[in-house]
């Protein structure tokens, strides 16, 4: 069996009324927020509420966090591997580090590297 997690957009007007539809609980406010379904099983339903209990934030908070770490995670992953690729071809990896190598002089932008500036920006001694 499935539970259905019901993920929000709260709107609040000048009174500090929610102007919303609230499914759980069945009161029809002013106006319909967008609103999505997500089936999930009872132990990640569970698993969602202890998070949002020991993290003191709502579940659509912690799902919304715990989605955006995963979606961080790919991206490195995919990075990691498109670099592992690169680096296992001997001629394309040197073409890379031949392009860095001609721009690593732009990076001081002819700065003298002895020079050192302090928090507000000054040139320090």
């Amino acid at each position: 069996m499935s539970l259905v997690v019901y993920i929000y957009v709260y709107m609040f007007n000048e009174s500090n009324v929610c102007t919303n539809l609230c499914p759980p609980c069945g009161m029809k406010r002013k106006s319909m927020a967008e609103a999505v379904m997500v089936r999930v099983n009872k132990s990640s339903h569970r698993l969602l509420r202890q998070l949002s209990k020991a993290m003191g934030e709502s579940m659509q908070d912690v799902l919304a966090k715990a989605l955006e770490e995963y979606e961080r995670k790919q991206f490195f992953e995919q990075l990691n591997a498109s670099f592992t690729s690169l680096r296992e071809d001997p001629s394309a990896w040197k073409d890379e580090l031949d392009e860095r190598e001609a721009i690593a002089g732009s990076l001081n932008d002819g700065l003298d590297a002895g020079e050192v500036f302090t928090r507000d920006g000054r040139l320090g001694d």
